[in-house]
């Protein structure tokens, strides 16, 4: 590996990660960026089904665009034209 690198290692050997990454040290130093891992979305998706099942989430007031597929570069980049953009739903055909 590159001295000038830094590299992710595995928080238990017995369980390697896959895949790897790597980035310039120099950079991370330099601009004191924080990175932060994430196990996929572990754990969240029961809670996240229990909260919309049972109303306390407003999944509708999350959707802030409706497009057609024509439209599906639009959708896609919604959340660049405008930072209130939480979620763009694609409608085929309407």
């Amino acid at each position: 590996m590159n001295p000038m690198s830094c590299s992710s290692a595995p928080a238990n050997p017995a369980r390697p990660l896959t895949p790897s990454a790597s980035w310039p040290a120099p950079v991370v130093q330099e601009r004191e960026l924080w990175i932060t891992g994430a196990f996929r979305y572990a754990g969240t998706w029961p809670a996240a089904i229990a909260l919309a099942a049972t109303g306390s989430v407003d999944l509708d007031s999350l959707v802030t665009g409706h497009f057609t597929l024509e439209a599906v570069e639009q959708a896609l980049t919604a959340g660049r034209r405008d930072p209130d953009t939480v979620k763009a739903v694609v409608r085929p055909g309407g």
